[in-house]
């Protein structure tokens, strides 16, 4: 199911790795609404006048369920996400992110970049 739903956000969201790994639950909708998902990365790559953005992501509903970005979300996040796993990154320790991707075996461990990718 994380490497489904990585994949999804990846084509679907025209997301990079290190944008999955951003994306913060506190301030996304973890509840899709009007059949669309809205994710919201904190501190992508992009910068705007030199500073770091918030990027908002909004994913629609695939009539295909199997292709369907907003159902994967849906069912990763009644499975494994809605615990807290709230981290501080050591690149911006300012910033305290909710991350959607967990560690399986250990749900309150965020997911690394490099795990992403492989399942992108």
């Amino acid at each position: 199911l994380t490497a489904k739903l990585c994949w999804l956000l990846g084509v679907c969201g025209f997301m990079r790795p290190s944008d999955i790994e951003w994306i913060d639950l506190d301030q996304s909708d973890p509840a899709p609404v009007h059949e669309s998902l809205h994710l919201v990365v904190v501190a992508p790559k992009e910068k705007q006048l030199g500073q770091r953005i918030h990027k908002n992501i909004t994913i629609s509903r695939h009539a295909d369920s199997l292709l369907c970005p907003v159902q994967a979300f849906e069912a990763y996040y009644q499975q494994y996400a809605r615990e807290f796993c709230r981290i501080q990154r050591p690149v911006l320790s300012t910033i305290v992110l909710n991350c959607l991707f967990r560690k399986i075996n250990n749900i309150g461990k965020p997911l690394g970049v490099q795990r992403i990718s492989k399942y992108i």
